[in-house]
């Protein structure tokens, strides 16, 4: 394993810490995001209650939940297994994203020029908000920064006013929120502000009902898709051939290693 790798997980691990439902949702996404349950894997309550410090009725509410987000499979005799998460699937749902969101951006600008501004002035302000390192003299947490970006992009699908695009959208929602977790823990630095920076010219864009907003909002998911996609490669060592949508037998990271790294910041 790489040393950025290294500090990819020790860094999640530490920034996933606590013993409630939503910690142990978020981890585990991040465990079965990065490969760390291929495909197949049996996942079991006691030892995740154990791992975890937890109770097996916080596990089980967890896993219904990575259920309803399509990352575990219950089976008919009631266990559950990883349904694996490959290069093919982080293509599906970017383009997901990419359909909702611009479909959100081309209903905002039929908006007549009053109505669109006065929708648009509290994107317009959370997009300068975003793309802040610091608020006063306090340096803004990775959590915060993600958080702040995940709000600007939900709030585009929010300002289109359209219910079901919304609703799709909440069923992206949770995973996407922890790829843009691993894309600020573990991108390059210069990429991930690149696309910080690209959010004040989409609002500005939107703001001016200029059309050109579709192909910026386009391109600024195609480097985030990009970065998560280099980091999967990396992660499994270009073992995921995406071009054909096949999945060949990864070597993954060890688990023994990363179980010990979540035991130790847990």
């Amino acid at each position: 394993m790489s040393e950025a790798n290294q500090e990819f997980y020790s860094f999640s691990a530490n920034n996933l810490r606590g013993n409630s439902v939503f910690h142990v949702v978020n981890r585990l996404r991040l465990s079965l995001l990065t490969g760390e349950y291929p495909k197949g894997t049996k996942i079991r309550e006691i030892p995740l209650a154990e791992q975890y410090g937890v109770s097996r009725g916080t596990v089980r509410t967890a896993l219904q939940k990575l259920e309803s987000e399509g990352l575990v499979l219950r089976l008919s005799n009631g266990r559950r297994i990883s349904q694996g998460f490959d290069l093919r699937q982080i293509k599906d749902l970017y383009e997901v994203r990419r359909m909702l969101e611009l479909k959100a951006a081309e209903t905002i600008l039929k908006f007549p020029e009053l109505t669109r501004h006065k929708t648009l002035t509290s994107l317009a302000s959370l997009a300068r908000r975003t793309n802040r390192t610091q608020s006063g003299d306090r340096v803004l947490s990775v959590e915060e920064r993600i958080e702040r970006d995940a709000d600007l992009h939900r709030f585009i699908v929010v300002a289109s006013g359209n219910y079901s695009l919304l609703q799709c959208w909440k069923s992206i929602e949770a995973v996407m929120w922890t790829i843009l977790h691993i894309n600020a823990t573990l991108s390059d630095p210069q990429k991930h502000f690149a696309i910080y920076k690209g959010h004040d010219n989409i609002v500005d864009l939107l703001f001016k009902g200029d059309d050109r907003v579709l192909k910026a909002l386009g391109e600024h998911i195609d480097l985030s898709e990009n970065l998560i996609t280099d980091f999967l490669l990396q992660l499994h060592q270009n073992t995921l051939d995406f071009s054909e949508g096949r999945e060949k037998p990864p070597r993954m990271i060890s688990r023994a290693y990363v179980q010990k790294i979540y035991r130790k910041k847990g």
